[in-house]
């Protein structure tokens, strides 16, 4: 392995593509998603699933079923989709996880387009599929012979290969190049927020992310990237913001999140492999720094030791404006 590295292979990762705004307009502009027939209809509910709620690209959509799911009615009276997961990589279930919450993200109903809409399209998958199926799934085969039938689907639940090329499949027939898989959609879903500028916290919810492993689905743009490049090469017609992505706040402590993708990209740029990297801030560095501190010098402690660290302890961090205690 050691050889290997040492002669650059393995050195560069290949990910999967996130999916333009652009591609996927054409997408749905040209009849590649939608419900115009059975397979279509297959395709665009798992590109929709996957996209609104950040599914992992394999065994999260093999383990879907129908009690994943569940339609509520907004205070404005829009109907939302809420997803609630019941097994992934990171969510077990049992005593173990018993004080994680599982992923629960919802998607709006979107009434500007209807025909792409999540709700409509859920609706719509819903009752093209027959009414004695298997309950533990929840894609089914489209059928070849559909004309003016109420049913779409058998009752035969999808294969694992088929699902695992879902999005390849539709790229293909668009005739896209790329390297596109099921995880563009998740991957998609963190970019799009992320450049955004939503807060982490609500990208995290709509992923189910919950680790640091969501940085490495934050993918800045080409643009994004010679900015930061322009910037560290001293050019004087470079800017000091590079768009949503890195703003004003990516230097302000009251915005980690913007800070942190800050270094991120500058990283990437720099050669640094996202999933070897961890970024803690001041203030974070201080409470871990906290959490070993020994209590004897500590004013007011009554034990002796390294008890920082025991459940239960409460402690501040406080920015005194040029040192963090």
């Amino acid at each position: 392995m050691r050889e290997k590295v040492q002669k650059g292979i393995g050195l560069f990762k290949r990910q999967a593509q996130v999916i333009p705004k652009e591609t996927e307009t054409m997408l749905w502009e040209n009849g590649f998603l939608g419900y115009g027939d059975p397979e279509t209809l297959f395709h665009t509910i798992f590109w929709i699933i996957g996209i609104n709620f950040g599914l992992r690209g394999g065994q999260e959509h093999r383990d879907l079923s129908m009690e994943n799911f569940r339609l509520e009615t907004a205070d404005n009276g829009e109907q939302v989709l809420v997803y609630r997961e019941t097994v992934s990589k990171t969510y077990r279930g049992g005593l173990d996880h018993r004080n994680i919450e599982p992923h629960t993200a919802r998607a709006f109903q979107n009434r500007q387009q209807p025909d792409s809409c999540p709700v409509h399209m859920f609706n719509t998958y819903i009752k093209k599929l027959p009414s004695e199926r298997a309950k533990e799934a929840f894609y089914f085969q489209p059928l070849a012979c559909y004309k003016d039938k109420p049913v779409w689907f058998s009752k035969q639940p999808v294969g694992k290969n088929k699902l695992e090329v879902v999005v390849k499949t539709v790229m293909g027939k668009a005739g896209i190049d790329g390297f596109y898989t099921n995880h563009s959609l998740r991957a998609t879903t963190a970019t799009r927020l992320f450049n955004a500028n939503i807060p982490e916290q609500l990208i995290r919810e709509q992923t189910g992310h919950r680790s640091n492993a969501l940085w490495s689905y934050s993918r800045p743009s080409e643009p994004q990237k010679r900015k930061v490049s322009e910037i560290l090469q001293l050019n004087e017609d470079s800017c000091t913001s590079i768009g949503p992505t890195v703003s004003k706040q990516a230097t302000n402590s009251s915005s980690p999140t913007a800070a942190k993708q800050a270094t991120t990209i500058s990283a990437e740029s720099a050669g640094i492999p996202v999933n070897n990297l961890k970024i803690a801030l001041e203030p974070e560095a201080a409470s871990i720094h906290s959490q070993y501190l020994p209590t004897k010098k500590l004013i007011g402690a009554e034990k002796q030791g390294f008890t920082m660290t025991e459940p239960g302890t409460k402690y501040m961090v406080v920015d005194l404006g040029g040192n963090v205690s």
